[in-house]
């Protein structure tokens, strides 16, 4: 029997050595007036095979784009570039898979990157891979807010359609 459990035990390991968890509320946020309303709020515990990865757009350089879904069709996501030294980087939401949203990191020291439009910071695990720095995973150690425009296509509108809080303690793993 103890050799059973320990042959259990070690098939198991590297399951839940590869979980993460992403705690998070998703908001609707009027058009006009009122208050934001919670659209889905809770944990999210994936394991890398959740993580979708795709060719990036830029055809002159190593890039993915490598997206969480989430819930009610949102999605968390980062534009993952190759690079000798990543001093920033872009995060952002989508819903169904569209609209706009764009977080800025940038680099305050050594792995802590600070929200450059709002506020939040995070804490970020590079893999290296023939002498440049890859995004691996992001910790996030303050609560931070994403912000979505679903309706960018309409002129002159320059609106938040929904909101995306990442609660502090959050990981969004992104290396393959």
């Amino acid at each position: 029997m103890p050799r059973l459990l320990a042959y259990v035990t070690l098939c198991l390991l590297p399951l839940v050595a590869c979980a993460e968890s992403l705690s998070y509320a998703i908001y609707s946020v009027p058009l006009f007036f009122g208050e934001r309303e919670t659209i889905a709020e809770g944990t999210r515990n994936y394991t890398h095979d959740d993580i979708q990865i795709e060719t990036g757009p830029a055809p002159n350089a190593k890039n993915w784009t490598k997206t969480l879904s989430i819930d009610h069709g949102f999605s968390i996501g980062a534009s993952v570039y190759r690079e000798p030294k990543i001093d920033g980087f872009g995060l952002w939401m989508r819903k169904n898979g569209g609209g706009f949203s764009w977080e800025w990191f940038d680099l305050e020291k050594k792995d802590i990157f600070r929200k450059r439009q709002g506020k939040g910071r995070v804490k970020v695990q590079f893999k290296s891979i023939e002498g440049e720095q890859e995004l691996a995973s992001i910790e996030f150690l303050d609560d931070v807010t994403f912000r979505l425009d679903t309706l960018w296509f309409i002129p002159f509108w320059h609106k938040d359609t929904h909101n995306l809080l990442v609660r502090k303690g959050s990981v969004l793993w992104l290396a393959p």
